[in-house]
């Protein structure tokens, strides 16, 4: 089974719609980086992730409310890609 940062990298990209800019893909890989690096690269469908935990290490790290929301809908976007049996919703 892979990881979350596998899974982005070798299928959500490559198969990413056309009309997703470069911006965008540079924005969802700052948040699965962070995401990463806060639960120690998830497996999906292993772990549960806490949502209060992750928007709590958000804050302690001075971000913003409005830069939280925009993690969390990225990563949201992330996860409706995956397989329904890995599929995991931290928010």
């Amino acid at each position: 089974m892979q990881t979350l940062a596998e899974f982005y990298r070798k299928v959500y990209v490559p198969q990413c719609p056309r009309d997703r800019s470069w911006r965008t893909l540079s924005e969802y890989n700052s948040s699965v980086k962070l995401i990463v690096e806060i639960f120690d690269d998830p497996v999906p469908g292993t772990l549960t992730m806490d949502r209060k935990a992750f928007v709590g290490e958000l804050k302690k790290r001075g971000n913003a409310e409005a830069t939280i929301a925009k993690h969390l809908r990225d990563l949201n976007a992330i996860f409706r890609k995956l397989p329904e049996k890995q599929r995991i919703y931290p928010c």
